[in-house]
């Protein structure tokens, strides 16, 4: 992470923020669109992303 000039929790921080409000966008049209199979989707990726499960499936990079 050094070479991105970041620590690794505000690298963590920004991915979580990034992919979250995406994905929560997309969920908020799944569930107005009435595609219960996405929203459910999309609401085990939000869970998997908030909870670390992401960081730990796919670390981060070490020096």
């Amino acid at each position: 992470m050094t070479e991105l000039g970041v620590m690794e929790d505000e690298l963590e921080h920004s991915v979580v923020f990034r992919m979250g409000n995406g994905w929560l966008y997309q969920l908020d049209r799944a569930i107005r669109e009435g595609d219960g199979a996405r929203a459910g989707e999309l609401g085990r990726d939000l869970r998997l992303l908030v909870g670390r499960g992401y960081f730990a499936a796919l670390p981060l990079p070490r020096p």
